[in-house]
């Protein structure tokens, strides 16, 4: 078996600066990040480009009557943790005069807000505004026409397959601040484990059970008879 079967090596994550941090999956950090670089003017000078990205996705996530008209968006603000007409918190919303995007930042705990009430709290028509479920896992059960669902990974893949025109004028610290979050939310969107690796063990499993046993078997025969060659030794002198 350990001659012929092809044992997976399991690759591990990179380690991240919210990592080592030890705070990968904290919302409110997370939210910080993306206000930061949602922020058109900010020392990133990445510009547009988040903004940008998200508008791509909810353009292609919308359907049915209730669609936002969000062709142009700009000079708008980015508040974070917003209070709402019942004393809730929005986790990120953008907005403008005439237009609102309503993000709720979902890493990990399941979706139980009221979303009647971060709808409502933000006065605008119903095309003026858009409301977005951010997510690592797709979620499909969004009880409100108002909101779509986007997932963290689909909003940076899209950032990242934007940033090409960008790039030159963008600061390099931004940059890599910005590949290294991308890799932390790659860490926490993806299972430790791929399917062929989980199909591999359940496919020899007794097998490896058995090599298990084995392998203990072996390293308590060994300190046993460390353990009686020590009694053995016990009471001899030593001769220089």
């Amino acid at each position: 078996f350990l001659e012929k079967a092809q044992i997976p090596i399991i690759k591990k994550k990179p380690k991240t600066f919210l990592g080592i941090a030890k705070q990968p999956h904290y919302e409110n950090v997370i939210s910080n990040l993306y206000a930061f670089y949602f922020q058109v003017n900010e020392v990133h000078q990445l510009n547009d480009l988040f903004i940008s990205s998200l508008l791509e996705l909810i353009k292609s996530s919308q359907t049915g009557n209730q669609v936002a008209d969000l062709e142009e968006f700009s000079d708008f603000r980015c508040e974070t943790e917003y209070t709402t007409e019942k004393g809730g918190r929005i986790d990120i919303l953008l907005s403008n005069d005439e237009q609102g995007i309503i993000i709720e930042n979902k890493v990990y705990h399941y979706l139980s807000n009221d979303l009647d009430d971060y709808w409502d709290s933000i006065e605008l028509e119903a095309h003026q505004k858009v409301g977005i479920i951010l997510s690592l896992t797709p979620v499909s059960d969004i009880k409100h026409n108002g909101f779509i669902n986007i997932t963290h990974l689909d909003l940076l893949n899209k950032v990242m397959e934007n940033i090409g025109s960008y790039i030159m004028a963008a600061e390099d610290k931004y940059v890599v601040f910005l590949k290294d979050f991308y890799q932390n939310i790659s860490n926490i969107s993806k299972s430790y484990m791929e399917e062929k690796e989980l199909k591999f063990y359940y496919d020899h499993q007794v097998r490896i059970k058995q090599t298990l046993k084995f392998n203990k078997a072996v390293k308590d025969h060994i300190i046993n008879e460390v353990e009686k060659a020590g009694q053995d030794l016990e009471g001899l002198e030593m001769v220089s």
